[in-house]
C-alpha cells in the first residue's frame, strides 16, 4: 500500500509537469498521459526502488534527470512533434521533475525505506575501532579490607 501511495504522488507531480511543458504544442490528451505513465513508472523501478535504494539521492535524481529527458524527449519528438523545440521542451520538463524529485526522494526514503530503529545495527567500517577500551578514574573507592 506505501508503494501505491508513493507511486500515485509520484504520478500527479510527473503529470503536472509533464502536462505543462506540453501544452504548449496542444497535444491530445491521451498521449500526455501516455507519456506521463510511462516516465513515471520507468522512473519509480529503475530510480526509486533500484538507485535511490543503494546509492542515494545525488545518484537518484541525477539517474531521474537523464531518464526523463530521455524518455519525455523520444516520445514526445515522435509523437507530439519532430522538433527542436519539442527537445528543449523536454530539456527543460526534466529539470522541473528533477527539482520535485530531490523533495519526492526526501519522502520516500522516509516513508518506504524507513528502518525500525530499535533493530537496527550499527556496523563500524574502521577495523582500528573494532575493539575500544574505556579507561576512567574511580571515584569512589572503598576497600573491602578496611579496618575499622
Amino acid at each position: 500500500m506505501r508503494h501505491l501511495v508513493a507511486f500515485i504522488i509520484k504520478l500527479a507531480a510527473n503529470g503536472i509537469v509533464i502536462f505543462s511543458f506540453l501544452a504548449i504544442y496542444n497535444p491530445n490528451i491521451n498521449i500526455v498521459l501516455t507519456i506521463a505513465i510511462l516516465t513515471t513508472v520507468l522512473a519509480y523501478i529503475i530510480g526509486d526502488l533500484g538507485i535511490l535504494r543503494r546509492l542515494g539521492n545525488t545518484a537518484a535524481t541525477i539517474g531521474d534527470f537523464l531518464l526523463a529527458f530521455i524518455t519525455i524527449g523520444g516520445l514526445s519528438y515522435f509523437m507530439i512533434q519532430q522538433s527542436w523545440n519539442m527537445i528543449i521542451t523536454s530539456f527543460f520538463a526534466a529539470v522541473a521533475i528533477t527539482v520535485i524529485e530531490i523533495l519526492y526522494h526526501l519522502f520516500v526514503k522516509h516513508y518506504l525505506f524507513e528502518e525500525n530503529k530499535e533493530t537496527r545495527v550499527v556496523l563500524r567500517t574502521d577495523p582500528k575501532q573494532r575493539f575500544a577500551t574505556e579507561f576512567s578514574k574511580e571515584l569512589y573507592v572503598r576497600s573491602r579490607n578496611k579496618k575499622k
